[in-house]
């Protein structure tokens, strides 16, 4: 009984050698797995930032929607001179072709080097004109907002560098008013004085009511007929 006893005991010894060896291999495993895994979180903040890090980390609908490609992400650099934060929503476009809105990410840690400048990350619906690598122009509201409205390129007319656009002042009368064109948006110009929403302008035509006006008025160019 005793040598069954003293071989039972041995083979019980080994059993917990085998089981304490195992139980080591899986801790440096682990260990190993869980270095690595912060390592790849380390180096997805540096070129992504760490909201899409989070995504990534928690496997959240986010990232999701990027994966499948349902919605894409955009680079957008500020100059650096400018010190404004960057707004919550942008809208962003090609030329002439397709025009969405954005919504920022976070700040973006990569550099573009054909601009030097502070770049973030924004999110837009996928659109089929926006391909990767492909340049898009970027609307964003900054500064204090300002009252004004938007007179169209069309209803520009232009004598000796000064603008001058129609405005209705009667019924049947237009009368031409001078106008800035230092603030130039889209297809025209943001003016913040000397119009409001209300007014009515033409914006077919006027360079053809801006002749007929010199013709039967000498008009030379540089006089308003609004005093």
């Amino acid at each position: 009984m005793k040598i069954l006893f003293d071989n039972n005991q041995n083979i019980s010894e080994k059993a917990l050698q085998s089981a304490e060896g195992s139980l080591h291999t899986l801790e440096v495993d682990e260990r190993t797995a869980e270095q690595q895994l912060n390592l790849q979180a380390s180096i997805t903040e540096q070129q992504w930032g760490n909201v899409v890090t989070k995504w990534a980390m928690d496997g959240s609908p986010e990232l999701e929607r990027v994966l499948g490609m349902r919605e894409i992400l955009l680079q957008v650099t500020l100059p650096l001179e400018q010190n404004y934060n960057a707004p919550r929503t942008i809208s962003v476009e090609i030329p002439g072709r397709t025009r969405t809105e954005a919504t920022l990410i976070s700040s973006f840690p990569r550099v573009d080097s054909r601009i030097q400048g502070k770049s973030f990350l924004y999110a837009s619906s996928a659109q089929p004109d926006f391909t990767p690598g492909i340049n898009l122009l970027a609307h964003m509201a900054v500064g204090n907002s300002m009252r004004g409205v938007i007179v169209p390129a069309s209803a520009v007319v232009w004598s000796e560098g000064r603008a001058w656009t129609y405005l209705q002042t009667a019924p049947d009368q237009f009368t031409r008013r001078e106008m800035t064109t230092d603030s130039p948006v889209g297809n025209g110009y943001f003016v913040s004085a000397g119009f409001s929403a209300g007014n009515k302008i033409v914006d077919r035509g006027a360079q053809s009511l801006f002749s007929e006006e010199s013709v039967l008025q000498g008009y030379g160019g540089g006089q308003s007929d609004e005093n």
